[in-house]
């Protein structure tokens, strides 16, 4: 459906890929250009980049797990862990550190 239901949907596919990140993406797109019918179901929700707002408040709302703390069983460690259309890509993107010069021309 091209918006959300609570109504249960039928999908009939080949093949169904969890998570939309850039293992997800990329697999979906690999098997669809070979003619499969690929469905990619995602739980983070989908912000155009027109109206994804750069604010903490927004990421931490809406694109981190439990407002970012994730505690193990037994509460000794939290981890920061990201939901969202995309995966890791959209969540990490902005940690990324351009590679030297020499590194790109090589």
């Amino acid at each position: 459906p091209s918006t959300p239901t609570e109504a249960p949907v039928d999908v009939h596919a080949d093949v169904v890929i969890v998570g939309s990140g850039c293992g997800g993406a990329v697999v979906a797109a690999y098997l669809a250009e070979r003619g499969l019918q690929v469905v990619v179901v995602e739980k983070g929700m989908y912000v155009s980049a027109d109206k994804m707002p750069q604010t903490q408040s927004f990421g931490l709302d809406q694109m981190l797990e439990r407002l970012g703390f994730v505690p193990t069983s037994n509460l000794s460690l939290a981890i920061l862990a990201g939901s969202g259309f995309g995966g890791g890509s959209t969540i990490n993107w902005g940690a990324t550190l351009m590679p030297r010069h020499y590194l790109r021309e090589a």
